[in-house]
């Protein structure tokens, strides 16, 4: 029986709500750049050229991401995780409420792709803010030894956000025209999520803060500058761990995002795309939690590595499913190749395990935004270009290329799933 009122299910409760919504205005997003935006923002471009224009401003959300793992990051280690947490999802939240009511090319102009830009940069800024703190909310409340479960909560928004917002999308389309659906009918995800971000807020309000801030607060080890320390302290930890996320997040957004748009292009139904995503998602919900759990028993590298390492395979596996054309072939691909994300669940652990307590909101933050940057940003375009130049296959080998880089840093760095989260306190480290 689960207690309501217990410290660790609302902590649990309010890091799952919280990146859910975040998940879910950030995927809407990459939904209208495969299917939308092309043609409503960039109508001069040809259609190939608008796709890719279309998932840049989509990349540009990622540049901004370690601005926000900076800033946030800061704030998170200097006066604590809940605040820069509540601040996160409402900056995300009013950006992805507006993204619903700029008027497209035709009526505005230029300024239309300009506003969206704009408007993805300050989303940017905010998820980059949010997966580090909501991780370590989890993390640090867990008892010693089932870190690896607490954090599945938070990466559970993941899965969480991309099976709503592939749900909205699909039924605001199945309940109307494809012209209405294009040409007024793809905002409403958009300005929906104004719903959620009301009820996350009053859920994240009544979360208390870390234990493990509050004890370091209390002993006044916060450090003044610890984006700079962490730099100082950790450079080799901050770049490996941004390669342990670099496999997780490019393939997470070319199955979302790439692979719907590489369907369209082939004559698939988009609602085919869609429903192929959701029972992605849905997969990647049920594996999240699964892959946490076991990590706690047999550690994270295991898992982590393992789980990566079937990529070798699924690179190319997925998109031959893709190209039968066939629904239930295209649903396997898509169920089986977002399952492979959920190592996205030891993860939440992992790399939080690899920080001291008073710099790891800023190390968390900026090496997986960096890792944003470099691949998960850039795969949908960079996927985009690489099937018009060389085909498909050039994607697969791409895929491959980034595995060998995560698998290799996930078996370099130390195995935490034992380590004290509080030693770091008292000046011992853990990664640094």
């Amino acid at each position: 029986m689960i207690n309501w009122t217990d410290r660790r299910t609302k902590v649990a409760l309010g890091t799952l709500v919280g990146t859910t919504i975040e998940w879910y205005d950030f995927y809407i997003y990459g939904i209208a750049a495969a299917l939308i935006f092309g043609p409503k923002f960039f109508p001069r471009l040809s259609p190939l050229m608008g796709t890719i224009a279309a998932f840049a401003t989509f990349g540009v959300g990622f540049v901004a991401r370690p601005l926000g793992g900076a800033v946030f990051g800061y704030i998170g280690d200097r006066f604590g995780r809940k605040g820069a947490l509540v601040a996160t999802l409402l900056i995300m939240g009013i950006c992805t409420f507006f993204v619903g009511l700029v008027p497209v090319y035709n009526s505005i102009g230029i300024a239309a792709p300009i506003l969206l830009v704009i408007l993805r940069l300050i989303q940017g800024v905010a998820v980059g803010g949010e997966w580090g703190g909501a991780v370590l909310m989890a993390t640090e409340h867990a008892p010693l030894g089932r870190r690896g479960i607490y954090a599945a909560w938070p990466q559970l928004g993941s899965g969480a956000g991309l099976l709503i917002s592939n749900g909205v999308f699909l039924a605001v389309r199945m309940g109307m025209s494809e012209g209405a659906f294009r040409e007024w009918g793809w905002r409403i995800p958009f300005l929906f999520s104004v719903v959620l971000v009301i009820v996350g807020l009053l859920i994240r309000l009544k979360v208390e803060e870390s234990p493990v801030f509050t004890k370091m607060q209390i002993a006044g080890k916060t450090r003044n500058n610890p984006l700079l320390h962490v730099f100082k302290s950790a450079p080799k930890t901050l770049l490996l761990t941004a390669c342990v996320f670099l496999l997780n997040n490019t393939v997470l957004y070319i199955i979302s995002t790439f692979a719907l748009s590489y369907l369209a292009k082939m004559g698939v139904a988009g609602s085919v795309g869609l429903t192929g995503v959701m029972i992605g998602a849905f997969m990647l919900c049920i594996f999240t939690i699964i892959f946490s759990y076991l990590s706690d028993f047999y550690g994270r590298k295991r898992i982590i590595a393992s789980v990566y390492s079937v990529w070798f395979i699924m690179a190319f596996l997925f998109f031959y499913l893709l190209q039968t054309k066939d629904t239930m072939l295209i649903y396997l691909g898509f169920g089986a190749a977002t399952l492979l994300t959920a190592a996205y669940g030891p993860i939440g652990s992992f790399i939080p395990e690899q920080f001291n307590s008073d710099v790891r909101y800023s190390g968390v933050s900026i090496s997986v935004q960096i890792a944003s940057i470099v691949a998960g940003g850039t795969g949908p375009m960079v996927s985009t270009m690489l099937n018009a130049a060389y085909g498909i296959r050039a994607v697969s080998i791409y895929i491959i290329v980034i595995a060998v880089i995560s698998v290799g840093a996930v078996l370099i760095l130390p195995e935490t799933y034992k380590a004290d989260v509080d030693k770091s306190i008292m000046g011992a480290s853990v990664g640094a």
